[in-house]
């Protein structure tokens, strides 16, 4: 029987020992409270017992952060409450906040480590004398500020009504098109949602819709140049057929309309003297950011008309 009552009492323990490490981050740290009487007065560093003026905070077990508590009592009208971090050597300072209200407050601080911290208040009236400020000040040596519990990250997704339309800053990426956007953007409870709109459709194989394909321009009796598409546009491939007993030249042009031959040319293909030729790409060939136009002449890019009928097909979009 004793020996069950043992096992109980020592799993409970345990149980107890588990529960408060779950819910609870290990405190290192200091906590001392100290009550300043006179207003303004001059500080002895390294010795709180002979000060009547300042609270010293001495660093003790390597303290990292704080929260200090400033309770006013006799309604003092406060003019400043100064805190500062010091070092020993030469006692060194920064001030690291300056509090100017007439009113109970908590300061938060840390990041630095310091060999002492001294709080200094001035006050210009007293409501109910005596008045003093007592200072009450936690430090810790943990990564979160003034100690505490620890807390564990989790994620949160918010809701939006059904029908509710979404806010905010929208992020939009553009395509090349101005109608072709992705839109980035998030709704009054913090989701973020992806509004496609118009984009291309992207094929793997036969497909019924239109957008799907590129557009074919088909010539059949080719010699000047004349427009294929009256805006900027991608060349995908060409067929071209000549006609002539002599090499010709298929040119690119790069215009919207009224095409001249050796005018705004990007390149030249050479067509064999009654015979073809076929080029179609798996991608754009060109970017033509006026206009597509061909024609068929005696030179390279020239401005002589070829003499005899070309048939060629145009790939584009």
């Amino acid at each position: 029987m004793h020996t069950i009552l043992r096992r109980l009492a020592a799993s409970a323990v345990l149980l107890l020992l588990a529960c408060a490490a779950h819910g609870q981050a290990a405190y290192t740290g200091a906590q001392e409270t100290f009550t300043v009487s006179t207003s303004g007065a001059a500080c002895v560093y390294g010795n709180n017992s002979s000060n009547s003026g300042c609270f010293q905070h001495n660093n003790s077990v390597n303290e990292l952060n704080y929260t200090v508590a400033y309770d006013l009592i006799g309604s003092p009208s406060i003019t400043s409450i100064i805190l500062q971090g010091c070092m020993s050597v030469g006692n060194i300072c920064d001030t690291l906040n300056t509090y100017t209200t007439s009113a109970n407050t908590l300061i938060h601080g840390g990041g630095y480590t310091y060999d002492y911290w001294v709080m200094t208040p001035t006050w210009s009236s007293c409501g109910t004398p005596p008045c003093s400020v007592k200072f009450e000040w936690r430090g810790s040596s943990n990564s979160s500020p003034g100690g505490g519990n620890a807390t564990q990250a989790s994620q949160v997704q918010g809701t939006a009504a059904s029908g509710s339309a979404s806010s905010g800053n929208p992020i939009e990426v553009a395509g090349v098109n101005a109608g072709n956007a992705i839109t980035i953007a998030t709704d009054g409870s913090g989701n973020v949602g992806v509004a496609v709109q118009s984009l291309p459709t992207v094929v793997t194989g036969p497909n019924t819709v239109v957008g799907a394909a590129v557009t074919a321009s088909s010539q059949s009796s080719l010699t000047t140049a004349v427009a294929v598409k009256a805006g900027l546009g991608n060349l995908y491939g060409f067929s071209v057929t000549n006609g002539a007993a002599s090499v010709c030249y298929l040119q690119f042009i790069n215009a919207a309309s009224g095409p001249t031959l050796g005018t705004a040319s990007t390149y030249s293909f050479a067509v064999p003297a009654s015979g073809s030729l076929t080029v179609i790409g798996n991608i754009g060939l060109s970017h033509y950011s006026t206009g597509i136009s061909v024609g068929m002449s005696t030179t390279y890019n020239g401005s002589a008309a070829c003499g005899t009928a070309a048939t060629a097909v145009i790939f584009y979009d």
